[in-house]
């Protein structure tokens, strides 16, 4: 990396050669400075492996044929971030916690198994995807920030309507864009926003104030593993950044249209109902839902029954009803609860979906 110094920069190749075998190389990394050596000898012993994993595959594989294929979810995450940035990672599959372990051995201490981990967030995941897709964002202190994807680059509308400080104009503004550029950078990262994006801050009259905010602003872009550049005011007063594109945003991975209200894709709600299902059946014998006949079809054309059945100890009712715009759990409880519910609907299509 060129952007460690050269006496780091030699350190680490003299160490790093003196690993390599034949025709090997490496790529060293800016982050490989918050981690000690035995960590990247681990690493490189590892990748060493999986590249004899691949050229063996290779071999005996018939052309064409796909020898190997790199999860995104959560291999490219885990590797997105420096290692002092990551304090514990939580996975509900037994299987997958393994194979991380396997795959960064010096990770091993922070993989936890987790059978419910939407009980270690702060709020439930179907929550935070809602937060995460909203066009308008609430600071505590009543900033508000509105986002507009649009395909050539996306604006950040910053309003105070709901800011309240007894400090002069001036300094209100100044306090008010300082609140707002730390909830920028947070959300661009949240949002994994990309590619140009004009920020309209409110009217700052001092050149001193506009050169504040774009060191807080710069400040806590520096957190993000994407590198993210500010490049200052324009003669308008719009604030111009990147953030190079590694993937794609969010909204446009949930959402079925960006450009319209927020409204979910009937494949996002189909992985909802999964995540229900899972979270419910840890407490329940059985679970009555009542769910648009669209959302039954895509999820039994999406979802692996044989593995889903595995993971649930619930019995699953199902009414498919046009009535319900997606689907929406009406009783969990004990197996007897929900029979007798049941019978008190007798003339209702209730199938048993497990």
């Amino acid at each position: 990396s060129k952007r460690l110094p050269e006496e780091q920069r030699n350190a680490w190749k003299d160490r790093i050669t003196a690993m390599i075998d034949n025709e090997e190389g490496a790529i060293i990394r800016t982050s490989v400075n918050d981690s000690p050596i035995e960590t990247i000898i681990q690493e490189y012993n590892y990748l060493r492996g999986k590249w004899m994993e691949i050229d063996n595959v290779g071999k005996k594989s018939r052309v064409p044929n796909c020898i190997y294929s790199d999860k995104q979810v959560p291999d490219r995450l885990v590797r997105k971030y420096p290692l002092k940035r990551i304090d514990a990672i939580y996975i509900d599959n037994a299987t997958e916690a393994n194979r991380l372990r396997r795959a960064f051995p010096y990770l091993g201490h922070l993989i936890q198994w987790e059978k419910s981990v939407e009980s270690r967030l702060p709020i439930p995941i179907k929550q935070l995807m809602t937060e995460t897709v909203a066009p308008t964002v609430k600071t505590n202190s009543g900033v508000e920030l509105t986002f507009e994807q649009t395909e050539a680059l996306t604006v950040i509308d910053i309003d105070t309507g709901g800011f309240r400080t007894k400090q002069n104009k001036k300094q209100t503004v100044l306090h008010a864009n300082r609140i707002a550029a730390n909830e920028i950078a947070r959300q661009l990262r949240l949002r994994n926003i990309s590619g140009i994006i004009i920020i309209d801050f409110i009217t700052m009259k001092h050149e001193a104030d506009r050169s504040s905010i774009i060191k807080t602003l710069k400040q806590e872009v520096s957190k993000d593993p994407i590198h993210t550049e500010v490049f200052g005011f324009t003669k308008l007063g719009l604030l111009e950044m990147t953030r190079k594109r590694e993937s794609v945003a969010i909204a446009e991975l949930l959402l079925s249209n960006t450009n319209k209200k927020v409204t979910f894709s009937t494949l996002t709600h189909v992985f909802m109902l999964e995540r229900d299902l899972m979270e419910h059946s840890n407490q329940n014998e059985a679970i009555y839902l009542e769910i648009n006949p669209i959302i039954v079809r895509k999820f039994k054309e999406t979802i692996d029954f044989i593995k889903l059945q595995a993971k649930l100890t619930s019995n699953v009712y199902v009414k498919e009803t046009k009535g319900q715009a997606t689907y929406q759990i009406k009783l969990a409880g004990s197996e007897r609860v929900v029979i007798d519910y049941l019978a008190s609907k007798a003339n209702d299509n209730v199938d048993k979906l497990f």
